[in-house]
């Protein structure tokens, strides 16, 4: 696995998190999550699988993708799911 990738490492397990969001000229909203993230693909690939739940839309999941492009020397992310 190269360095840039172990530097994610940081983020592997369970996660549970609360947050409020605000805007100008709507009320505050808060939502709850929980995530797991773990490798996939022989260590290539960071995948987050999350749900989230605020009052507003309901409980929404998505997954995510991180790695490293040696190739462009930069981390890509990819996000799937919708509400």
């Amino acid at each position: 696995m190269p360095p840039q990738l172990q530097q994610l490492n940081m983020f592997v397990g369970q996660w549970e998190s609360t947050g409020t969001m605000t805007m100008e000229g709507v009320e505050p909203m808060t939502s709850t999550g929980k995530a797991t993230y773990k490798w996939d693909a022989d260590g290539r690939f960071l995948l987050s699988e999350e749900a989230w739940t605020d009052e507003e839309t309901g409980t929404f999941h998505h997954s995510g993708l991180f790695t490293w492009d040696e190739h462009a020397k930069k981390y890509r992310a990819w996000f799937f799911g919708g509400m």
